[in-house]
């Protein structure tokens, strides 16, 4: 599960040779899986990624490769990745087939569904309550299109509005 993708790791392990660092993305605010703890980026994700980078140091035999953890907001990670800002994203990212296209992605680490969170005094027992409400969704997610989707398959309709934070949808 620790192999990095042939391609990915190449071009990674001639950018650790020609400049001795590898940068890290991770989500700041994507907790358990990496967040900060006020002094530097932890989580799952990140534990994931320390062997990947020991393998990509000891392969490259760069002279004190240094590792930095930037990080990145959700939307522009895949983008990051193609320019080169970042060597390789330690978050958990869905990996859809348009991002695939892009970047290449590890074995996955952990499945996830999109799911609706309402207010229990609400009393709603059902998704197709919330047509005509306004939903809130985390920006960059792939909850916007898989919510579209079922709108359109339930012909419901429904206006989703962007937050950055997990926290701001929560208000």
């Amino acid at each position: 599960a620790l192999r990095a993708p042939a391609l990915w790791a190449q071009t990674t392990l001639e950018k650790g040779k020609g400049r001795s660092l590898l940068v890290g993305g991770y989500l700041d605010n994507a907790s358990p899986f990496s967040f900060t703890n006020g002094k530097a980026a932890v989580g799952y994700s990140i534990d994931l990624c320390a062997p990947i980078i020991e393998r990509i140091a000891r392969a490259s035999e760069a002279k004190d490769l240094r590792v930095v953890y930037q990080a990145v907001e959700l939307g522009r990670a895949v983008n990051l990745l193609r320019n080169g800002a970042i060597d390789l994203m330690c978050a958990n990212l869905s990996d859809t087939e348009a991002r695939r296209r892009l970047v290449a992605f590890s074995p996955p680490i952990y499945y996830a569904a999109v799911r609706v969170l309402v207010r229990s005094s609400d009393k709603l027992g059902s998704v197709q309550q919330l047509a005509g409400k306004n939903l809130v969704q985390l920006g960059g997610s792939t909850a916007r299109s898989a919510l579209d989707a079922y709108a359109a398959s339930k012909g419901l309709k429904w206006q989703i509005s962007n937050v950055l934070e997990h926290d701001a949808a929560m208000s």
